[in-house]
């Protein structure tokens, strides 16, 4: 009788591509559920606060099927955390957007880090263009943050800000989960924002981010 053993790895969708959805970088963009179930680890059970992507659960596979990970592969094996939910494996964490479908009116480009405490991110083609990715699937959104209700209100900035983005936003998601106070630009802030830059410079590099290349040569946030 051959026995087996059921991995069972779940992970949510980013959800409707609405304003401030999944078109985006913001966290109520990127963060998902993601739940991994192995009956032959032994370790912590519970939730992990830590820093994970979808690219980890490759290299995660591989080192439980005792194998090494393949020098190209992004991403890293979660079993440390699986051992110890307070560990990390991953000091930064990123996350991109190009496009919503592809055409050239829902074409915008961002790129994001996030530590523990601090998220910056990078929209590459402003202030060249604004957003145009509005709106979709029937979204009111946007449009209703521009209703007289909605004068002087944090509402009204953060569904701006979305329509016509500066280069660069930094939050502090420790005290600012929602993403509306951006930081980028303070002189008290400064060093946080050009270490983030530097380590999202680093990483471009490191996955060949072409179309981030052809960007710089314009706009250079760096």
């Amino acid at each position: 009788m051959h026995n087996s053993i059921s991995r069972d790895y779940f992970v949510g969708d980013h959800g409707a591509p609405f304003d401030r959805g999944k078109g985006a970088c913001y966290e109520s963009s990127v963060k998902i559920p993601f739940l991994l179930v192995d009956p032959t680890i032994k370790g912590a059970k519970g939730v992990s606060n830590s820093l994970v992507s979808t690219v980890d659960i490759f290299p995660t596979i591989i080192e439980m099927l005792g194998k090494e990970k393949p020098l190209d592969v992004q991403g890293e094996s979660l079993i440390p955390i699986l051992d110890n939910s307070n560990l990390k494996v991953r000091e930064y964490l990123y996350t991109e957007f190009n496009f919503h479908i592809n055409s050239s009116d829902s074409f915008y480009p961002r790129r994001t880090i996030r530590n523990n405490k601090y998220k910056l991110i990078l929209n590459l083609l402003s202030p060249e263009m604004e957003n145009n990715i509005v709106g979709i699937d029937g979204d009111m959104a946007y449009q209703l943050s521009q209703t007289e209700k909605y004068d002087s209100t944090w509402v009204r900035q953060i569904f701006n800000r979305y329509k016509s983005p500066p280069q660069v936003e930094l939050y502090d998601l420790e005290n600012d989960p929602n993403e509306i106070h951006n930081l980028a630009g303070k002189e008290e802030f400064a060093s946080i924002e050009n270490e983030l830059k530097s380590q999202l410079e680093n990483w471009m590099k490191e996955t060949n981010d072409i179309e981030t290349k052809e960007m710089l040569k314009s706009i250079s946030p760096f």
